[in-house]
């Protein structure tokens, strides 16, 4: 950020706020188990899915009206033959000409087998159709989206054996009467997880592979027609287990977005976006300048020439190192804007949906970890925060101190043959900095506490470009530097 846009940032989020109904609440449903999936803004209110859990007996899926101050309209819960419901990865909620249409997953036990479902739901919350599929070894419905043709298309995977899974698409209409079924993949785990309509009329599926790429698991995006017949497929990945999800962000491009885990244990991982055409060619990536631990992409959306990334993470608190809230918001080139964590309980904060209303304030839906003495008090859980992500203590620090990191940010010097200089704003704090080479590895990592300017010598490296990422006081700030 530069000193004149940390300023405007500032005024932004300390007046905004005022103006904008926020809204932070815990929504305890069954007593037990409350989960929401996936948020939808319609007719100035927010409709949501989830579902629900009593005991070890008792669960089932759950529809809520929502009002933008926060307020329950109503819960609607449907009870099913079953043990335990749980959400899709992907996009589980979608309107369409005045109905709802929520996917998800149950198990049955006797033997224990996921099963994928769809439910047609009136604006009350009334179910007006079910559909559900089974197969020997198990399916699962992980995304939802609307046809060009005014049908229905699903994601997902199916298991044709207990060790294969292949990636499921289905076409469906607003009847509930399967159309047509697809899949993809090869010997291996093959698993949609997310689906758009591109707008030549065929589909985008997002999702992980081991059958194809180089890693152990790779983000894996495949493009097919109106009627599912392949073109083509990308893989992008690591070493380790990494996996991605899509949507479509032009007429002509689609973006493949993700995590690739930096280590086998997946304690540190690292954001990621590729953007390409309707025929598969890159238009642009961004591969190095988010790094977190135990990082997991929820939603990606587009707005003009942003982008906002919603995922959750581990985050080091004054309770631990717990799992919290996160809201990214960049350019189409990478570059952040904000990068700010959320949270409410001092256990676990789990976001699984993001959504943008129209004033462009951002609400994001979830669960949370109540209490610390059991995993049956967990609470449905949404906030919302303004389009610069300003929410209760998310925008304490001051104009002034603001101005002042990025006036003091210095490196020295650049283009350079060895040794440069680091010169950090002068703050009781710590500070993060990494440098990454071109493709995103990190070649240097260091905490700094109270250190003004550091000396870093880079003559044993190899020439070229590499990103200088600095993480302090809760902002983001990155430079290139040139070794010649």
């Amino acid at each position: 950020m530069q000193p004149k846009f940390a300023i405007a940032f500032l005024f932004y989020c300390v007046f905004a706020q005022q103006n904008l109904a926020q809204f932070n609440l815990n929504f305890e449903i069954s007593g037990d188990k409350d989960f929401y999936t996936t948020p939808l803004y319609l007719d100035s209110t927010i409709y949501v899915n989830g579902f629900f859990r009593i005991g070890s007996t008792t669960s089932g899926s759950l529809l809520a009206k929502i009002d933008l101050n926060g307020d329950t309209i109503f819960v609607k819960k449907h009870i099913r033959d079953s043990t335990i419901f749980f959400g899709g990865f992907g996009k589980t909620l979608i309107h369409f000409n005045k109905r709802l249409y929520s996917v998800g997953v149950y198990s049955k036990t006797s033997p224990t087998v996921n099963i994928a479902y769809i439910e047609k739901f009136n604006l009350n919350g009334d179910s007006l159709g079910y559909y559900e599929l089974t197969a020997p070894f198990g399916v699962v419905f992980n995304g939802i989206s609307i046809t060009k043709d005014s049908n229905l298309i699903i994601t997902g995977y199916v298991r044709p054996t207990i060790s294969n899974y292949d990636v499921l698409l289905l076409k469906i209409d607003t009847l509930l009467t399967p159309v047509w079924t697809q899949t993809y993949g090869g010997l291996n785990e093959d698993v949609g997880w997310s689906i758009d309509t591109t707008y030549d009329g065929g589909y985008v599926i997002g999702g992980l592979t081991q059958s194809y790429g180089s890693g152990l698991r790779d983000a894996y995006l495949v493009k097919v027609d109106s009627l599912g017949v392949f073109e083509w497929q990308k893989t992008y990945g690591g070493t380790y287990y990494d996996g991605g999800k899509v949507i479509t962000t032009g007429i002509n491009e689609v973006t493949l977005y993700g995590v690739l885990n930096v280590s086998s244990s997946s304690t540190y991982s690292r954001l990621f976006f590729r953007r390409y055409t309707l025929n598969g060619t890159l238009l642009g990536e961004n591969l190095s300048v988010i790094y977190k631990e135990y990082i997991n992409p929820v939603e990606c959306i587009k707005n003009g020439n942003n982008l906002y990334f919603n995922v959750y993470c581990n985050i080091d608190t004054t309770f631990g190192n717990i799992p919290v809230a996160n809201i990214i918001k960049t350019d189409l080139g990478g570059n952040i804007i904000f990068d700010k964590y959320y949270l409410i309980s001092q256990n676990s904060n789990y976001t699984t949906g993001m959504i943008q209303l129209s004033d462009k304030s951002l609400v994001s839906a979830g669960y949370l970890y109540s209490d610390g003495t059991t995993v049956l008090t967990e609470d449905a859980w949404m906030f919302r925060v303004d389009s610069m992500g300003c929410f209760i203590s998310g925008c304490t620090i001051g104009i002034d101190d603001l101005a002042k990191i990025n006036e003091d940010l210095m490196i020295y010097p650049n283009p350079t043959e060895d040794k440069f200089r680091i010169k950090l704003p002068d703050f009781n704090t710590e500070s993060r900095i990494l440098i990454l080479n071109s493709v995103g590895e990190i070649v240097f990592s260091l905490n700094s506490n109270n250190q003004h300017e550091i000396e870093i010598d880079f003559e044993k490296n190899p020439r070229g470009i590499y990103l200088i990422a600095i993480y302090q006081k809760g902002f983001f700030f990155s430079q290139k530097i040139i070794l010649k």
